[in-house]
This record gives structure tokens, sequence and C-alpha cells, in this order.
């Protein structure tokens, strides 16, 4: 027998030879009928070339049902996914999870998966064009969701999160809805749809797997089922910085202002910026930015001994820029929060020093005698016990946020 041949095709041969030629020509073609359809059933039959829409079933090989290998966290997506019938196996009983998945398979997948109403193929026409007009008419798919147009090229992550945010959101099915990139991902990870790659990586130009894609698109049913997915925090938080400069939302459950946040500093020729606030529970090593402020972590303390292993610890990146001199002058720099809350201070532990210089006496300072400009973070600790018990002790303080109504002094008086 010749690799890959089919041993039901081997029996049925048989079987129709022995019974003699003339009995056998009649009931040939009733049996090699039957044989055809169950063939179909359990999906052994070769897919037409070139089209994702007719991949076969698997075969049962393997107790994962395949030949070849199935990630774990997939496996159950995967047979769940064939049972509804959206994906399928290979004619030689792999599933063939690491290979990636084109734009067009993944739309045929989707459009597949909800149901949706696709016409038929036009002659002439590429095989994925009914599944692309269903996703475009259902406004899950935009034709400028690809700048180069071409369906056939992989399938990336940020691509895979615009088709699923708008099948799980009604609101930005509407054509008029504008959503940047970021936002498409913020959204995505923040309703459990795509989940971080090592340490919570987005990788929003990492290719999409077959087993991928069908986790992603089981998720997405989920949802539409009622379900609340869980969320990768990590994932989550880098997601959100992207879009916002803060991962506020992802760890509290609120948002800061706007950033960039420009301070008051009374001086015009002076400003002070803010463009992102990191949250990281210093009580959970896999927390995000847990590892971004090594030097925190080596002294173990804050500035004012104050120990960080039960704190959240919030760093802000600043942003200081000098435009006119001022000879022996400081800038005190410090906060003014407008609630009673007590947060220890960590001041600019990674400042550049770059022109604008620091002094660090009772508190730091940025001394005004050059023009130039810096930026370094900003650290404050809050209890986390504290924190969680009362929600409010967290966002109010922030939000409500400013600089003392200093100007500037002399070196002398400092």
């Amino acid at each position: 027998m010749l690799t890959g041949e089919n041993p039901l095709f081997a029996v049925l041969f048989l079987l129709i030879f022995e019974w003699g030629f003339e009995r056998g020509r009649s009931m040939m073609k009733k049996m090699f009928t039957a044989a055809m359809l169950s063939l179909a059933l359990v999906g052994i039959l070769f897919p037409a070339s070139g089209t994702a829409a007719a991949e076969p079933s698997a075969n049962a090989a393997g107790s994962s049902g395949f030949k070849d290998s199935i990630p774990e966290w997939a496996a159950s997506d995967i047979q769940g996914a064939l049972k509804q019938g959206y994906v399928k196996g290979y004619p030689d009983g792999t599933f063939k999870p690491d290979n990636n998945v084109t734009r067009a398979e993944y739309i045929k997948m989707v459009v597949d998966a909800l149901g949706l109403e696709k016409g038929t193929v036009k002659s002439g026409a590429p095989w994925f064009e009914p599944y692309v007009d269903a996703a475009i008419a259902a406004n899950i798919h935009r034709e400028k969701d690809f700048v180069d147009g071409n369906l056939n090229k992989p399938m990336t992550r940020l691509e895979m999160s615009r088709i699923a945010v708008r099948a799980i959101k009604p609101e930005f099915k509407d054509p008029s809805a504008l959503m940047d990139d970021k936002s498409f991902m913020y959204n995505a990870t923040k309703r459990g749809i795509i989940r971080g790659m090592s340490n919570g990586e987005l990788a929003v130009d990492g290719l999409t797997t077959r087993a991928q894609s069908v986790v992603v698109i089981q998720r997405i049913l989920s949802i539409l089922a009622g379900e609340t997915l869980p969320f990768d925090k990590v994932a989550t938080s880098y997601a959100e910085v992207a879009l916002r400069g803060t991962n506020f939302e992802t760890m509290w459950g609120a948002r800061t202002k706007k950033l960039p946040l420009e301070l008051r500093t009374n001086l015009p020729d002076f400003k002070v910026t803010i463009d992102q606030i990191l949250v990281t529970d210093m009580t959970d090593k896999n927390s995000p930015y847990y590892n971004n402020f090594p030097e925190l972590r080596t002294i173990g303390v804050l500035t004012d001994g104050t120990k960080l292993d039960n704190k959240y610890l919030i760093a802000m990146h600043v942003n200081l820029e000098n435009t006119k001199a001022k000879e022996k002058a400081l800038w005190p720099f410090d906060w003014k929060f407008e609630n009673e809350m007590d947060y220890a201070r960590v001041y600019l532990h990674s400042i550049k020093k770059e022109s604008l210089k620091v002094s660090f006496k009772e508190s730091p300072a940025i001394r005004l005698e050059t023009v130039g400009k810096t930026d370094g973070w900003y650290f404050l600790a809050i209890d986390k016990k504290l924190a969680d018990s009362d929600p409010k002790t967290k966002i109010i303080p922030l939000y409500n946020m400013m600089f003392q109504n200093v100007e500037y002094v002399t070196a002398e008086e400092w």
C-alpha cells in the first residue's frame, strides 16, 4: 500500500473484486457512494486547493483526535470549534496548531462561527469573497482594515482584535464609530479576548496561529453568550498605558485626568508635565511594571524608610523644561494632595542628570540657573490594605493633584 493511501479504500476494493465483476459492477456504485459519504463525515476528503473554507475534519488519532500535538491551553477550545464546524483538521489527521492563519482564513472562521449569512463565490472571484462581504455587511470588518488589501497575508494580533472587538460591542459596529488601534487592543485585552504573550507582552504585530485564532473566536462566542471572561492584568495594563499613559483603570477601576497633564508652577518659563502614571502592586511579583524600577526593590524601602512589600507603588514620569535662566534659583519639587491620605514619597530616584540639576536637602528641588530640560520618575507608595479598603483613597488624591504654589527660591534661602 502506498504511503498516504486510505485503508478503507483498499478494503472496499477487495470486497468488490471477490463478489465478481458483474455483481461488483452493480454494487460498486452503491458502496462507493456510501463510502464517500462516510469518509466525508469523518473528514478524510482533501480540501479544495487554496481554500480555507474546505478544510477537512480530523482523523481520530491520539488522545486529542489528531496525530500532532495540540497545546493544552487550546485543546478544549479546538474541540469546541470542531463540534461547531467552523474549523477542521487536515487530511493527514493533523491540526497544525502552530500554522499561521491568513486574514481571509480568520474572517472565514469568524463568519462561520457567528452564523452570518453569506453568498456564493462568483466566477473568477477569490474563494473568500463571500465571507469578506458577509463580515463587511455585519460591520465587524472594514475594507480599510488592511491597508495593502492583501487578504492572503498572515493575520496579526492587532488585526484580529479589530474584528473581535466589533463582534462583541454593538456600538463599535457603527460605521461612524472611529477607534484607533490602541483602543482596539485595550478593549480586546480588557474583555479577556486577547491575552499577553510572555511577560504580558502585547505583540500587536505578532502573527496569529490556528490555535490562537480558535481560542480567540471561542472567547468571542462566550462573551456573546453573556459570560464575563478573566483578563490578563499585565497585558491589559500595557494596552491601557499605550492608550492613556496609565494603567489606573486596569488596576483600580477608575481614570485619572487625561495625560499628558501639565502641572501649575506659576512660572511661565518653566514647564512640568506628567505623561505616565504606572501602578504596581508590590506584594505581587507578577504585577504590571514590578520589574521596572529595580533600584527601589534593591534598597527595599522608600527614602523615608517605608518598606515596599505591603504597598502599591505609583510611578509618575515627569518632564521638566526651563526656558529662562534664573541666578541661584531652585524650584521646590513637592506635591499637594487635597485629602488627608499620608503618602510616602520616594522623589526622583531615576531622574536623568542632563542639563537641569536636582538638589536634595530636606526635599528635592530643580535648579533653574540654566536653560534646559530633563525627565525622571516621581514615586509615591500607598499602604495596600488601606487603599483596598477604601477605593477613594486611591483615586481622589491623584485626580486632584497639583504643585504647591511656590515660584522659586534662591540657593541661600533654601
